[in-house]
């Protein structure tokens, strides 16, 4: 009986909830709805960006899963004026195998296109979790852009509905085959899953950078003209 309790609890959904906001986890969450908000804070010049998600994932069964999601972006260059807005399509594709896992995305609006790659690896045990992945975003447009992404996240379950712990992010940037700069970024996250419905936030101040040539004169040893000191993420999912 108690080993029959324990592999039902390993495979209860509140052990397979999404623990992190940055960093995907390698297992396959099944049908879901998702939400997500972006704020950006912050870089050599005043400058805010929200980033807004709203994504259904409809396909899934044992290995692979798909969705489709509309996103608005809004950017300035101050903390009032709105300077620009776009919004854009997407579908992103994951898939699973055990504790690793591939996901691609595309990005598209009327105009540029972007697309993302990510190898993912994650443990998710009765107390803790943690997650890593590596990958690169290639976006085409008036000039093209390069990302090279990696990120990391580990938790612990403080109930059987809450968990909390830290994610960090790591970014370098490239814009028309030039370096703009490394940045990483460090912080908390927390999780809480009830009926169904999840919610996880994280908050990732930037702790670390390397300068390019054309930032070397900015006084402030974190400044960077293309990436921000602040980024947060709230996310709220509901399973369908």
């Amino acid at each position: 009986m108690r080993l029959l309790a324990a592999v039902v609890l390993l495979c209860s959904p509140a052990l397979a909830q999404r623990h992190f906001a940055f960093s995907e986890q390698a297992a396959l969450e099944g049908r879901s709805l998702e939400l997500s908000s972006t704020p950006r804070l912050g870089r050599a010049q005043p400058y805010v960006r929200l980033d807004q998600r709203a994504g259904v994932r409809l396909f899934t069964n044992d290995w692979l899963q798909g969705d489709a999601a509309l996103a608005f972006s809004t950017e300035a260059k101050g903390l009032y004026a709105r300077e620009s807005l776009e919004a854009w399509a997407s579908t992103r594709w994951k898939l699973s195998r055990g504790w690793l896992g591939a996901m691609v995305e595309a990005q598209a609006n009327l105009t540029g296109a972007a697309f993302e790659a990510n190898l993912l690896a994650s443990r998710i045990a009765e107390r803790w979790a943690v997650a890593a992945n590596v990958g690169a975003l290639a976006a085409m447009g008036s000039d093209t852009r390069l990302e090279l992404l990696q990120t990391g996240a580990a938790s612990l379950r403080v109930t059987d509905s809450f968990s909390t712990g830290l994610e960090l992010t790591s970014r370098s940037a490239y814009r028309d085959g030039v370096f703009e700069g490394w940045a990483l970024s460090a912080g908390p996250t927390a999780s809480y899953q009830q009926s169904g419905t999840y919610l996880v936030v994280s908050f990732l101040p930037q702790l670390l950078a390397l300068k390019p040539a054309a930032d070397r004169a900015l006084a402030e040893p974190l400044a960077l003209r293309a990436h921000e000191r602040f980024v947060a993420r709230i996310l709220l999912g509901r399973r369908l």
